[in-house]
């Protein structure tokens, strides 16, 4: 029989309790009695796992970084056609699920403490920067296939990320009385004519 492994779960549980306060109310507003209330622990548990706050926070960074890695970057590495690709992360985006709400706080309050901390700054550079080359890849595969003309990949991938970005802070924050499927056709009919991609042409 496996043996549990308590301390993973453990670190898991409080990763997971310290994500959720650092979306709802912020990391300057989260308190050590806040982490282990929500994670249902002691303070002597806490402390075993993480010596202080800015641990915490690191190794939530760390936990946020593999979920996005894991949520988008297997989309945009599958044989589909890139139109089918975007309109899936278009879905995504656009569905204000309680998760996908969660996900878009936390991503503000880190975007928040990274005007302080340089550190952070810098690993969001980094995520930002995985998440551009990922989608340059399946732009450029695009390319090569003939699904769309010849673009500047670099140029393609950061307007494509800056729309997707918008889309997931301006649905989650604003309520828009026009229904999601709606504006998911909309924004999928500017990024089509964006890359005159040609519908018919695709068909045949």
């Amino acid at each position: 029989m496996a043996r549990v492994d308590v301390h993973a779960i453990r670190r898991e549980q409080i990763l997971c309790a310290a994500e959720r306060l650092l979306a709802q109310k912020g990391w300057s507003k989260t308190t050590f009695a806040d982490i282990c209330k929500e994670a249902g622990i002691s303070n002597g548990v806490l402390t075993y796992h993480f010596k202080d706050k800015d641990e915490i926070l690191l190794a939530v960074l760390q936990k946020v970084s593999c979920d996005l890695q894991d949520k988008n970057y297997p989309l945009l590495g599958t044989p589909q056609s890139l139109q089918d690709k975007l309109a899936q992360l278009v879905h995504d985006n656009l569905v204000a699920t309680g998760e996908q709400r969660e996900l878009c706080m936390l991503s503000l309050h880190i975007l928040s403490l990274a005007t302080q901390r340089p550190e952070i700054a810098q690993w969001m550079q980094q995520v930002h920067n995985e998440s551009l080359q990922q989608t340059r890849t399946a732009v450029e595969e695009a390319i090569e296939q003939g699904e769309i003309e010849q673009r500047d990949p670099a140029a393609v991938a950061a307007v494509l990320n800056i729309l997707l970005a918008g889309a997931s802070v301006i649905t989650t924050v604003h309520d828009f009385a026009i229904p999601t499927e709606k504006l998911m056709d909309e924004i999928m009919t500017m990024i089509r004519r964006y890359l005159q991609i040609d519908d018919e042409k695709k068909d045949e």
